[in-house]
């Protein structure tokens, strides 16, 4: 669009713009809540909130993904797909295809020393140790 005062304006309705009194659209992390964009805060924040996910794996051995969010309580189902991965990514997940072809993820070695890592960092009364 074209403003007569020269200056060149966007329509915010076809962009999907969010407005200044909206509510921010993207979530730091479960743990805090707080709305945040901030990269370093993001990171540590998430940190302690991946111990009690990767937990599960540690008794469980294999598990699927909408098995394992089942269990995590990890809505919608169908993200898990791609949480998973990206901790397989990390090298926390091992992951295979069972004889049906379908995904099954288990704790690695470097997962094990994470979660270790994480637990000795959390504070007493976290449900973590």
């Amino acid at each position: 669009m074209y403003d007569p005062r020269g200056r060149e304006t966007v329509n915010t309705a076809r962009f999907n713009v969010a407005t200044a009194n909206a509510t921010p659209r993207f979530r730091c992390c479960s743990s805090c809540g707080r709305a945040s964009l901030t990269i370093a805060h993001a990171n540590t924040a998430r940190a302690p909130a991946r111990a009690p996910c990767m937990a599960l794996f540690e008794d469980r051995g294999w598990l699927s993904p909408p098995a394992w969010a089942v269990l995590a309580s990890f809505y919608p189902v169908r993200a898990a797909y791609s949480y998973l991965k990206r901790l397989h990514r990390w090298k926390l997940l091992d992951r295979t295809l069972d004889r049906r072809g379908l995904l099954l993820y288990r704790l690695s070695r470097r997962g094990v020393d994470r979660l270790d890592w994480l637990r000795r960092r959390a504070p007493e009364g976290d449900g973590l140790r």
